[in-house]
């Protein structure tokens, strides 16, 4: 995904040559936890009180894989927060060609091979960034940014602690307990901005919390997923699926802790490896083709006819191998745009003067 590490990258406390593998990783990692998710409730069903008391340790495994998966957006927010957002015109308009690339080529695809595809899917995969709620969101982030910046760079650390503190317990109240419009479950640009601060001040500010060895933060991970599959399994047993959906919200205050925890956890290694590096490069394409419209049907389709045909002992073995196949499938996708950006871009430079500065 190299247009929002572009982004990333250009930030002061980021390298300017070298990427930091550690972070690639967990960047990688929260795309695959993308897969695993919608492998999961968005292909299998959401668990139902049924299903609980007639499979309980199948359902307790199905809720404990979808909290440990959960924290893939915040992550991937958490990780632009931790270098900073620095926007310039080659990070954008790179996302912007990412995104109408992976549009128009699935669209080929689909009209070539002569199946059938509505009028306004086609319109949303001609219009940059429609197909994509996490796209939308992160290009408003992305907008946001130089504001976002001036504001942690111009307040003291108290100032954005209090900040911080402030917009936390009012997402918490209204956010995640009452879901008001404006925060929709965390699917916001809203959200996101809380994420992107709180990566900043950890970032900037390191405090006792940041200094913990790498177990500590990996225990915090594990501690938020197992408390929320817990009071989900309670929550279903006791027959209120309305109550299992709040902790599924990415503006859950477990679904956050646990994301902070594996962003130190990341932050805590360090190696350096090029295959990581390459392979992270491209992963955010994971998300984008498997959730295209015209894609995202025919993916569940083929994980919930996995689980029906094998069943869960199985498909608990079969799933993460057909997950990494279409994840690196997405990426090797990927290698094309890339390749035609890198021919596109010093076109652009030479026929638009301003993008040259």
């Amino acid at each position: 995904m190299k247009n929002v590490a572009e982004m990333r990258e250009s930030s002061a406390l980021a390298p300017k040559k070298e990427r930091q593998s550690n972070m690639e990783l967990l960047r990688l990692l929260s795309m695959l936890f993308v897969l695993v998710l919608h492998a999961d409730y968005l292909s299998l069903g959401d668990p139902t009180a049924e299903e609980l008391s007639r499979s309980p340790v199948a359902m307790a495994v199905r809720v404990g894989i979808e909290q440990a998966a959960i924290v893939c957006v915040n992550v991937f927010v958490l990780i632009s927060g931790w270098f900073g957002i620095r926007p310039a015109w080659r990070g954008f308009l790179n996302l912007m060609y990412q995104l109408l690339f992976c549009g128009v080529l699935v669209l080929l695809f689909f009209l070539c091979s002569g199946r059938p595809v509505p009028g306004i899917l086609i319109a949303e995969s001609l219009y940059v960034g429609l197909s994509w709620w996490f796209a939308l969101a992160y290009i408003g982030l992305y907008v946001l940014a130089p504001l976002l910046n001036a504001f942690v760079e111009s307040v003291t650390r108290r100032q954005l602690r209090n900040f911080l503190i402030a917009f936390f317990v009012w997402e918490f109240f209204y956010g995640w307990v009452k879901n008001v419009s404006g925060f929709n479950n965390g699917y916001s640009v809203l959200s996101f901005i809380g994420l992107y601060l709180l990566a900043r001040y950890v970032r900037m500010y390191p405090g006792n919390w940041s200094g913990k060895r790498g177990c500590v933060y990996a225990g915090g991970y594990a501690v938020s997923t197992l408390v929320s599959a817990w009071l989900s399994l309670g929550a279903l047993a006791l027959g209120k699926p309305s109550i299992v959906a709040r902790f599924t919200a990415y503006n859950s205050p477990f679904v956050i802790f646990g994301s902070l925890c594996l962003l130190l956890l990341f932050s805590r290694l360090d190696f350096r490896s090029k295959a990581v590096n390459w392979l992270a490069v491209s992963c955010f394409s994971i998300y984008l083709y498997h959730c295209h419209p015209l894609v995202l049907p025919h993916f569940t389709s083929f994980f919930s006819g996995l689980y029906e045909r094998f069943g869960g002992a199985w498909y608990l073995l079969l799933a993460p191998c057909c997950l990494l196949a279409v994840g690196m499938a997405c990426i090797l996708a990927d290698r094309l745009r890339l390749l035609t950006w890198n021919r596109l871009w010093p076109w652009l430079q030479r026929s638009i003067p301003a993008l040259r500065k």
